[in-house]
């Protein structure tokens, strides 16, 4: 898959050099997050329509994120990193993925504009796949009502999605997060996914406190991606290289883990106001040090409890124990 960045208004006019043709287009746009089970209905299509009609395949996507751009005091958290979102279209089988760097002075453009010059000139769009609240331009005026008329009196075929299935109803990427945020309910997210959610991190040195109980743990750090609310779940850990990376259909070896996400208040005696994130394998033997540095991908399976405090470290010992014989039940 090609990846091309467009970082001011004026790059449209050298997309035509950059994708090296001007045979038509298949186009969708969105932020994508998580790409959910109403995406991927919607990216398929796409797809689909590429391949039946023999045209190549854009997936137009955007980093920041379009809504910490207008609505104010929202997380910049994402269920994806821009990693992970290119490694899925990748996976999905797109021909270029388009990364629009957004800010304020590309949303005060024209819906004119970004159709004209963009979708039509620039990307020579026959066919154009959208979900039914997509707008684009100053003033959210280049919405699906006004889209129908254009594209109609231009020729060029719009297709719209609602992201309500059944069994699952409407999918959102806000509820996901919110979800995860709010309650670790890692399973609702799963079957709103289509996959287990998965957060991406590196393996750093910790306190080492786990090998004093026996239960040696990885200590993760992660950026720029939601971590379901504090609690202890099992999934499995993969170990990843940039160029096997994959999110949809993850390769072996997933390697069965419970972690803790928390503030550790049986033994964080210095009392740091700092979220933790411990991942130990279950039936591995692993040596934490040869592990600092490497990127690991974390599959949320299900959560299992809430964080607690215990009275002694024997009880935490106890319940760890207790967690590792659940998350074995449950994998």
């Amino acid at each position: 898959m090609n990846l091309l960045k467009i970082t001011l208004i004026q790059d449209f006019s050298k997309l035509h050099e950059q994708l090296k043709t001007d045979e038509p287009s298949v186009v969708t746009i969105g932020n994508f997050d998580g790409c959910h089970l109403g995406h991927q209905v919607l990216l398929k299509k796409a797809l689909d329509l590429s391949k039946r009609k023999k045209l190549r395949s854009i997936v137009v996507t955007f980093e920041p994120s379009p809504r910490l751009i207008f609505r104010k005091g929202v997380t910049d958290q994402n269920l994806f990193t821009l990693k992970q979102k290119k490694t899925i279209f990748s996976e999905l089988g797109f021909d270029h993925m388009l990364l629009i760097h957004f800010n304020k002075e590309f949303s005060r453009f024209s819906h004119e504009y970004f159709y004209n010059d963009f979708l039509r000139k620039s990307l020579k769009t026959q066919y154009l796949v959208l979900g039914a609240n997509f707008f684009f331009g100053q003033g959210k005026k280049g919405n699906i009502t006004w889209l129908e008329k254009k594209c109609r009196e231009d020729g060029i075929k719009l297709e719209v999605f609602r992201k309500e299935l059944k069994g699952v109803g409407l999918i959102s990427s806000s509820g996901i997060r919110q979800t995860l945020l709010e309650q670790g309910d890692v399973e609702f997210a799963n079957k709103a996914l289509g996959r287990m959610y998965c957060v991406m991190g590196t393996v750093v040195k910790g306190k080492q406190l786990g090998r004093t109980f026996g239960v040696p743990t990885l200590n993760v750090h992660v950026s720029n991606q939601i971590v379901p609310k504090t609690g202890v779940y099992c999934g499995y850990l993969h170990f990843s290289s940039q160029e096997k990376l994959k999110i949809l259909a993850p390769s072996d070896p997933l390697l069965p883990a419970v972690c803790n996400i928390g503030y550790r208040p049986t033994v964080a005696f210095d009392f740091e106001n700092k979220i933790s994130f411990e991942v130990h394998l279950i039936d591995q033997k692993l040596p934490a040090d040869s592990c600092y540095g490497k990127n690991i991908l974390f599959f949320f399976f299900k959560r299992l409890r809430s964080e607690k405090k215990f009275s002694t470290i024997d009880e935490l010992k106890d319940q760890i124990e207790k967690d590792i014989v659940s998350a074995k039940d449950q994998l």
